[in-house]
């Protein structure tokens, strides 16, 4: 029998909080606040944007992520926001990213989804899944596959990942319809070097992906081409776009189409958007850069940004006005 004892009690007697800082004023009600931000408004914004409400879904995925450092020699930051939809109804998002390296070292493997909207309680797996299982079978393509086979090669990774997924899904969760873990895809290969062999690209549906040189984009795929259906399709060849292209840029951006709608269709959003990735930033400015609002959100948005150039530094720009405890 276990013998009971007495919780123990604090090892030193709690102490007076200090008052808070003049800078950061505590709030006159017991509500919750959120720190302020710079970023646009696009359309009329109709008063306060409601409380988020928590998902109550097991498999449901944060409402916000964010991430940043080096990959590859490259700086590489992420971040996705559940719409405001889903935030203000408890619906997770069903965004997903992911970023690795080619075996080799030559190329950073790259990748996006999004689960499909009415599939609200299941996509969010399959866009979770997809992303990872892309990046883990692009990251076998090696410089000299990707010099002989090219984007066919990027093509037999995908065509892999969704068999996977079909096959994870029968062994798992028979009782799925077989569309409920369905996504978007875009995954890439981008080489880390002049001779790391051709930057690769191949989408599913509505996903999309820009080159930013100063402050100037341009779309990697044609405008309005991309293919209709998601995945896991029956034959992935039918419905992927794939193409190889120089990158000739400073930046590459890849985005769900929630962001991507408002980076082609808001000049506002679009210069906000090039002003704050003009250099690598870390996770804490990649996720105040999705924070501009706009009149109806509804969709997820998504970034998983690549910095071209060599990333050299060795330090982090964490400047704090803030006073320091001297303890």
């Amino acid at each position: 029998m276990l013998e009971k004892r007495r919780p123990r009690g604090l090892g030193a007697p709690l102490v007076p909080v200090r008052a808070p800082l003049d800078a950061e004023p505590r709030p006159a009600r017991r509500r919750p606040t959120e720190l302020a931000t710079g970023a646009p408004v696009i359309g009329t914004r109709g008063g306060a944007q409601p409380y988020p409400v928590l998902s109550g879904l097991p498999t449901a995925l944060p409402m916000l992520r964010a991430d940043g450092g080096q990959l590859g020699g490259r700086w590489v930051a992420g971040a996705s926001i559940a719409g405001q939809a889903h935030r203000a109804e408890g619906v997770t998002g069903q965004d997903s990213y992911c970023a690795g390296c080619c075996v080799d070292g030559s190329a950073l493997v790259l990748a996006v989804c999004d689960g499909l909207g009415y599939r609200e309680q299941t996509s969010q797996v399959g866009a979770e899944l997809l992303a990872r299982l892309c990046c883990a079978g692009a990251a076998w393509i090696v410089r000299e596959q990707a010099l002989a086979e090219g984007a066919e090669a990027l093509v037999d990774a995908v065509e892999q990942a969704t068999r996977r997924l079909i096959e994870w899904q029968r062994t798992h969760l028979a009782e799925w319809e077989p569309a409920g873990a369905h996504a978007t895809v875009l995954v890439c290969r981008v080489p880390v070097s002049p001779d790391g062999g051709p930057a690769l690209f191949a989408r599913a549906g509505d996903t999309e992906a820009f080159l930013l040189r100063d402050d100037r984009y341009a779309s990697v795929f044609p405008t309005g081409t991309s293919a209709n259906d998601p995945l896991s399709h029956r034959n992935p060849r039918d419905v992927l776009e794939v193409t190889a292209v120089a990158l000739d840029a400073d930046a590459l951006i890849l985005t769900s189409d929630g962001l991507a709608h408002d980076i082609i269709e808001s000049p506002r959003t679009r210069e906000w958007l090039a002003a704050r990735w003009s250099a690598p930033c870390g996770p804490h400015r990649m996720l105040d850069s999705l924070r501009y609002r706009r009149q109806s959100s509804d969709d997820d948005r998504t970034a998983l940004v690549t910095w071209l150039h060599p990333y050299t530094g060795n330090s982090f720009d964490d400047t704090d006005p803030a006073p320091t405890d001297p303890r």
